[in-house]
């Protein structure tokens, strides 16, 4: 029994070791895209059918790791995120084949996603393209009405033919040099109409909340920047995915910064993308600005157009925050305090005020402690001279008892 328990073992260790690393990756599956919409629309020289989606926040954050968190919690390596859109044409089959679970960066049906993407969007027909009017096969037709430039003008013709389209998400993850292929289930089937319709354009935008804001140091540029981050409500994606894919526009970032030195100004904004994502922006900042330690003030909003006619959010709620002392020489430096001129201030505070503060919620703290202990004291003394007294009661019952026999055996002949 000894020798066959032994055996057992000596597999199951040989087995565990010829496991894939990534196959102790602990990643959950991957969520379906959701609020899926599209258009129909002329560009004047053609028709284009355009598709948006959002992506879940749990998908997003997972995005947004930075390659060491990503290494630390999923021990990942790399990862490259794809949307994958498919279709078909009638009663056809769909695009999709085997190459789609295991070529997920082949950009013939697959798009790249970015950190901090919440909202894409992406056209699946193009009719000015040779390509897409050969895949469009019988959809496609010419149109009696000629481009601008007197040439064919291709259109769809949804009167006689029918396109579906799904998406899912797909993911190359590596780890220790090994890749794996995750993908999401299929979204739902949609089918394309020209008289599809996703609502009126969203009439406001809530405000975006700022989550943190500090000053950094670009060694590149030799400059101090601006790190951003700010989280962006549902019904602001839900507004995004509808003018992504209804006008083919975005939703953009305006920002006011106050120097400390006088009214706020608008700032420009490296929003990477466009987009309302949540990964870093970045606002350079004047070195002027920073001579001295100091706080300066952040407020933004979002903004996109409606019929050419600017669509606001309110602005955020204002934030403030520390900016260190900066010399071409050293670089950013951490802030002198200007109460002391010593210590470095945490929270803006001076670390002799935090220091006091401590002091005093020690002080409080000690003076509890004392009376509740002389509670327990005094608790504990009453409770002994109610022991005592108690005793005492007994002690004299007991003598009573004596005296009592004894006068009762003197009584007795």
């Amino acid at each position: 029994m000894k020798k066959i328990t032994a055996w057992l073992l000596t597999v199951v260790i040989l087995l565990a070791s010829t496991v894939p690393a990534w196959a102790t990756i602990e990643l959950e599956e991957l969520d379906v895209p959701y609020k899926i919409k599209y258009q129909v629309y002329d560009d004047g020289y053609c028709e284009r059918v355009n598709v948006s989606c959002l992506f879940t926040d749990r998908f997003t954050n997972f995005l947004l790791y930075s390659d060491a968190e990503r290494e630390e919690k999923y021990n990942i390596e790399q990862i490259l995120p794809y949307l994958q859109l498919d279709y078909r044409i009638d009663g056809g089959a769909w695009h999709y084949n085997s190459l789609w679970d295991s070529d997920v960066t082949n950009p013939s049906f697959c798009r790249q996603l970015y950190a901090g993407d919440t909202v894409r969007s992406l056209e699946l027909f193009y009719l000015n393209n040779a390509d897409n009017r050969e895949l469009a096969g019988n959809l496609c037709k010419v149109d009696s009405k000629k481009t601008p430039d007197n040439t064919d003008r291709y259109v769809f013709d949804f009167e006689n033919h029918s396109l579906y389209f799904r998406l899912r998400l797909a993911t190359n993850i590596y780890v220790d040099g090994e890749s794996r292929i995750l993908t999401s289930d299929w979204s739902d089937v949609y089918t394309v109409r020209r008289d599809a319709d996703f609502g009126k354009a969203p009439t406001e935008l809530e405000k975006p909340v700022i989550r943190d804001a500090q000053v950094k140091y670009s060694e590149s540029n030799e400059m101090p920047y601006l790190s951003l981050r700010f989280d962006t409500s549902e019904a602001t994606k839900e507004a995004e995915g509808w003018f992504s894919s209804q006008t083919q526009s975005q939703i953009g970032v305006e920002a006011l910064l106050n120097t400390g030195s006088g009214d706020y100004e608008e700032v420009s904004m490296n929003t990477q993308t466009g987009y309302t994502t949540e990964d870093e922006k970045i606002i350079y900042l004047d070195t002027s600005d920073c001579d001295d330690a100091h706080t300066m003030k952040l407020k933004i909003r979002y903004v996109t157009y409606v019929d050419n006619e600017p669509l606001y959010s309110d602005y955020s709620d204002e934030v403030s925050f520390s900016v260190p002392r900066w010399t071409e020489e050293t670089g950013v430096t951490h802030p002198k305090c200007k109460l002391c001129g010593i210590c470095h201030p945490i929270f803006g505070l001076c670390m002799f005020i935090w220091l006091g503060i401590l002091l005093v919620v020690a002080l409080i703290v000690g003076i509890i402690l004392k009376m509740k202990i002389d509670k327990v004291k005094a608790q504990k003394a009453f409770e002994e001279e109610e022991r005592q007294k108690k005793i005492e009661a007994e002690q004299e019952a007991r003598r009573k008892l004596k005296e009592e026999k004894k006068l009762k055996n003197k009584k007795q002949p």
